[in-house]
């Protein structure tokens, strides 16, 4: 959907970054939606909410009806819904290969389980979603302190404790911009949508 979602009224900025989607794009998806339509291929969108949050939804749901469910996609974002039953495949190009995400894959990869990606990415942020996670914090020192704290809100709880002075001042300091970077991160898994394992 092209409205804005609840992201852009937690934060402003969201996205703002963002180029425009290229006009040769745009034009290609009406006729891509009616041979979709046609292949009895459902489609699903709800203004104010991302895609993201429709495919956390019903992979949830799937996951709960026993379903394995594969979400394709190279988005790393996704990977905090792998669980035993939820994978996400990756499609490979020729600078990385195919890979299906499972839960001791993404630990392999990002140094944290999909249990905790989401605090991992309030921390480093997301410079194409223009989301702010915690300057100077880098994707070692975010899989780091996860690790030893467990979450982000038990980190920041204890951030004062920490002896490096740099990095405790850091979190200290930037502990609302993490805190946001957590929400803007978090995908819904409770859209509103109807969902229907049959179609």
């Amino acid at each position: 959907s092209k409205a804005k979602t609840f992201r852009h009224d937690l934060f402003t900025e969201y996205k703002a970054n963002r180029q425009k989607m290229p006009e040769e794009l745009a034009e290609q998806l009406s006729p891509l939606y009616d041979i979709l339509n046609k292949m009895n291929i459902p489609l699903v969108s709800l203004d104010g909410y991302e895609a993201d949050d429709l495919i956390g939804t019903i992979a949830k749901e799937a996951e709960s009806d026993n379903f394995e469910t594969y979400i394709m996609t190279g988005d790393k974002d996704m990977m905090q819904l792998v669980s035993d039953r939820v994978f996400v495949y990756s499609p490979g190009n020729r600078f990385k290969p195919t890979t299906t995400y499972t839960s001791e894959k993404v630990i392999d990869k990002w140094g944290v389980s999909p249990k905790q990606f989401i605090d991992y990415l309030a921390m480093v942020g997301d410079s194409s979603d223009n989301v702010p996670g915690v300057p100077g914090i880098g994707i070692k020192t975010a899989a780091e302190l996860i690790n030893k704290y467990k979450n982000l809100e038990n980190l920041l709880d204890k951030a004062s404790e920490i002896p490096q002075n740099k990095r405790r001042e850091t979190l200290l300091s930037n502990k609302e911009k993490a805190f946001i970077s957590k929400k803007l991160v978090t995908l819904k898994n409770d859209v509103p949508i109807k969902n229907d394992p049959n179609e």
